[in-house]
């Protein structure tokens, strides 16, 4: 792969600075980066060239910072459940990034300005103790649940959202990868059981892949 020259170049608050050395078998170029608040970071070439990475998040904050001010509505419960979607996907520091951003997903450009989220949920009837959900619809149109979006999510309740989050667990197992909702289609069994099997100890592999004996009628 042709490496671009990249350093001394700035891509919106980055400046690139240099190349980062490879480690191992990686095959992608990474760059040392300093955002012009003065963090640093590492950043992947494409990443700079496509724009998808203009700022080490501080410019999205302000962002942020300057909708919220504008509708006063920062201490609205709808403003913790964006900020929430938001740190879950950017934040690498959230506990549950990894199962988020660390897998790409990402917030629509529409909902990065918190009244555009706030208006949709209202539209579709959120109220206090509704959740939002990105898996049904994706899973329904046979798509990865990656986009937070209006056309991507539901409000739904708390019950269906744990059921959904369960379903939609990436598993690896026997060179497959899959959800669980996928495996237990694949082996004909409720996806239930198996939760409750890996809940209880069991590895990925027996409790996906042991038969389960169910009662005869006496």
């Amino acid at each position: 792969m042709k490496r671009l020259e990249l350093a001394g170049k700035k891509f919106g608050k980055w400046t690139v600075v240099e190349i980062i050395p490879k480690i191992g078998s990686q095959k992608l170029f990474r760059w040392k980066c300093i955002c012009e608040c003065g963090k640093e970071g590492a950043v992947l070439s494409d990443n700079l060239t496509r724009g998808i990475s203009t700022s080490c998040g501080c410019w999205g904050r302000e962002k942020t910072l300057k909708s919220v001010t504008l509708h006063g509505l920062s201490k609205h419960p709808l403003h913790s459940v964006w900020r929430g979607i938001l740190a879950r996907c950017y934040n690498s520091n959230n506990p549950s990034y990894s199962h988020y951003g660390g897998r790409g997903v990402k917030v629509c450009p529409e909902w990065l300005e918190f009244i555009n989220f706030y208006n949709w949920a209202n539209e579709n009837g959120w109220k206090k103790g509704l959740q939002i959900d990105k898996d049904i619809k994706a899973r329904k149109a046979g798509v990865p649940a990656l986009v937070y979006s209006p056309e991507m999510c539901s409000i739904v309740t708390p019950k269906t959202n744990s059921r959904t989050r369960k379903n939609s667990r990436l598993i690896t197992c026997r060179g497959m990868t899959m959800t669980l909702a996928e495996f237990a289609e694949l082996v004909g069994e409720k996806s239930d059981i198996i939760h409750y099997r890996m809940r209880h100890g069991w590895t990925e592999e027996e409790a996906i892949f042991t038969p389960f004996k169910r009662r005869k009628n006496a």
